[in-house]
């Protein structure tokens, strides 16, 4: 926030978090702390993607925080797409206070390579959860990009993807005329990039990487991707 304390932004018993600042000025986010807030509303991690009067595919919305984002930013629709239960209720709900029902469609589904059903537990929430089936469960069905785009007829869209690895297989098995109706891709990826890199580079993307960090099990970062067939658009 910028010039206000937290207590003059913190409302509903501090469940809610009214963001003041520019063009987010009283933006309101419930379960504030399960987001990526500083990064998408300070960082501003998105902003290299020109998301104005674009339709936005947010895969892995969380709370719909970066879907909020997009909207505020002009998008002319975003199609976000969680598989949480929880993640799905606080992220209407903050669809619903911002007054952007018209421009937001939230999906309780997780993109795969192929369309299939999981198991997943009611009580999960918060940053880095994975696909894993559990017993206590709600019950989804999977999608890939191939179908968001037959779905949704999209000819040049924007992808978002933070989804905790669900990259590999949505991205490798995506077909190439499927990726072509992207002009920009934003990739936060988990575990190394090559293999994303290489199968964006073939289908004539520009592709910037900006490593975030090493571990014994993690290699994450961004992957910022340009269709140069797109570039004309602009």
């Amino acid at each position: 926030t910028s010039g206000k304390s937290w207590n003059e932004s913190l409302t509903n018993e501090s469940q809610c978090l009214i963001i003041s600042r520019n063009e987010f000025d009283g933006i309101k986010l419930f379960n504030w702390w399960e987001s990526d807030i500083v990064d998408v509303f300070l960082y501003e991690i998105y902003d290299s993607l020109p998301v104005n009067e674009k339709i936005v595919i947010d895969i892995g919305a969380n709370i719909c925080d970066s879907s909020i984002y997009f909207a505020k930013k002009h998008a002319k629709k975003v199609i976000a797409i969680e598989p949480f239960t929880k993640h799905i209720q606080i992220g209407q709900r903050n669809i619903e206070k911002n007054n952007l029902n018209s421009k937001i469609t939230l999906l309780q589904t997780a993109c795969s390579d192929k369309v299939f059903t999981i198991s997943l537990n009611d009580s999960s929430e918060g940053l880095g959860l994975h696909l894993e089936n559990s017993s206590d469960v709600t019950k989804i069905k999977t999608t890939t990009l191939d179908k968001l785009v037959d779905d949704y007829e999209l000819t040049s869209a924007i992808l978002k993807m933070d989804c905790e690895d669900c990259e590999y297989p949505s991205i490798l098995s995506s077909k190439n005329s499927t990726l072509n109706c992207f002009s920009h891709i934003l990739i936060e990826y988990h575990h190394g990039y090559k293999k994303l890199m290489e199968k964006l580079q073939s289908n004539n993307f520009d592709v910037k990487v900006e490593p975030k960090g090493k571990t014994k099990k993690k290699d994450y970062g961004y992957l910022y991707c340009t269709n140069k067939q797109k570039l004309w658009e602009y």
